[in-house]
């Protein structure tokens, strides 16, 4: 006999128990199985007992306007692997990067259609990033503030063609298809194929996730270039 498979569970927290069973209604077609939060610590306390696959975060919670912010880091630390959509009232750029940075893997407004929300659920589940395009451009635009991109390494490092390595500097860059392909005077479909194989080989699905390997590459390449500069040659066992 072939078994069922079980359908996800989800932790949906809003700032009131009534807010937490209209989102569940809305959601019940596709995913029957929800627990619901209205505060950070009720968050965190459903979170260990209920063990769920995804987690809907609303910012304000009944304790505070940002207090499902708080709960970001902590969930992180007690269910790693638990992908996190945190919900905002609208899309505000601070918010938006501060979600990001905190390791959410989605971002959505509640002005946005419930199906949407459905197809967000069901994209994180499957281990991707959700972003729209506007939102995705303020993360590239805040990477590329932070730390202007320089290349310092190879593209051997990450098994990237030298093309693949010039596309994913200018993806890291904030940089869109159009602009890459002007930059490096070739077609937005040459620059399209070329980040297929990219997300490809680094085993990733979007544009954020690329920019945050890049920066974390040219973050190693610093570091070790400070420790040589120093004279320290130690290796961490």
């Amino acid at each position: 006999m072939i078994t069922q498979p079980q359908p996800p569970r989800l932790l949906i927290s809003e700032r009131t128990p009534l807010g937490c069973e209209l989102l569940a209604m809305s959601l019940a077609g596709n995913f029957p199985d929800t627990a619901h939060a209205t505060s950070s610590a009720e968050v965190l306390k459903v979170a260990q007992t209920y063990s769920p696959n995804v987690m809907i975060i609303s910012a304000g919670l009944a304790d505070g306007p940002l207090a499902g912010f708080k709960t970001l880091a902590v969930l992180q630390s007690i269910l790693p692997f638990c992908p996190v959509i945190v919900m905002l009232d609208d899309m505000d750029r601070d918010l938006i990067i501060d979600a990001f940075r905190a390791h959410a893997r989605a971002v959505f407004c509640r002005a946005e259609p419930i199906q949407h929300l459905i197809k967000c659920v069901k994209v994180v589940l499957d281990g991707q990033v959700w972003a729209g395009s506007k939102e995705l451009k303020l993360v590239l635009d805040a990477f590329s503030e932070c730390t202007p991109f320089h290349a310092p390494a190879s593209p051997e490092l990450l098994r990237l063609t030298k093309r693949e390595f010039d596309i994913a500097t200018l993806v890291a860059a904030a940089q869109s298809n159009k602009q890459i392909s002007r930059r490096l005077n070739i077609s937005e479909h040459t620059v399209k194929n070329n980040l297929f194989r990219i997300f490809e080989k680094l085993e990733i699905g979007s544009r954020i996730e690329l920019a945050v390997v890049m920066m974390n590459m040219r973050q190693s390449a610093v570091s070790v270039h400070a420790h040589a500069q120093n004279g320290d040659h130690r290796v961490n066992p």
